[in-house]
């Protein structure tokens, strides 16, 4: 049997940052680390709080991008305390 693939890491960040985290996702993507990101992963037309709550619960870890919008985004906010009440793994990089 087979198990169902979970990302190992759902990826926060700013709207902004999403170039260059596109860039690093697909960096771990070739050392096998699996990743769910919003700007990659959401369907047009798909409600969008109800879809990071599913790459959040399909998620093993969160990375968050820190970054100056990032702090001052509700959404990111509420993905990292969402994150944080479950008990998930959480890792942090910054962006300059």
């Amino acid at each position: 049997m087979v198990a169902t693939c979970k990302a190992i890491f759902l990826i926060c960040h700013h709207l902004d940052d999403a170039d260059m985290v596109i860039q690093i996702s697909s960096a771990m993507a070739k050392y096998g680390f699996s990743s769910w990101l919003s700007s990659r992963d959401i369907s047009k037309g798909e409600e969008f709080n109800h879809a990071i709550h599913n790459g959040m619960v399909q998620s093993a870890n969160m990375l968050f991008f820190i970054s100056k919008k990032s702090l001052k985004s509700d959404y990111c906010i509420k993905e990292l305390l969402y994150m944080m009440i479950f008990s998930q793994l959480i890792f942090t990089k910054f962006l300059i």
